[in-house]
């Protein structure tokens, strides 16, 4: 059996993407970086860059009315005022969060600091000083 992951070619599905939350001419502002952080992160498969794009675009889509376009917003920061300004507008938490990792995923990487790999599930501990 063929793992999907394995054959999903990332650079097709970046050159045909387009988003559906900013205009055209938001796009092409800021597709160049866009699409170059999607390839820093190096998304798992079709599923995780879809994700991926889709929280830029919604991320901008919601900044864009408040401080413009550019990837250079894409800040701890303003990525707390993000999520502030989707639970205003009336936005489901999940999905919101879901979004919010991907989000800091992508900061992570732009900012130079590893992507922390964190357990799915099973409570967090502290670790002892002896």
């Amino acid at each position: 059996m063929t793992n999907p992951a394995a054959s999903f070619d990332l650079e097709a599905y970046l050159s045909t993407y387009r988003p559906q939350l900013i205009s055209g001419d938001t796009w092409e502002l800021v597709r160049a970086d866009v699409l170059d952080a999607v390839r820093q992160v190096g998304p798992t498969g079709r599923t995780d860059a879809r994700g991926l794009l889709g929280a830029v675009g919604r991320f901008l889509a919601r900044m864009a009315a408040h401080q413009g376009s550019t990837l250079e917003l894409l800040t701890r920061d303003n990525i707390d005022r993000f999520v502030e300004l989707e639970r205003l507008a009336g936005s489901v938490d999940g999905t919101l969060g879901q979004d919010t990792a991907r989000l800091r995923r992508i900061e992570s990487v732009r900012a130079g600091r590893s992507q922390r790999q964190r357990p799915r599930s099973g409570p967090r501990t502290a670790a002892l000083n002896p």
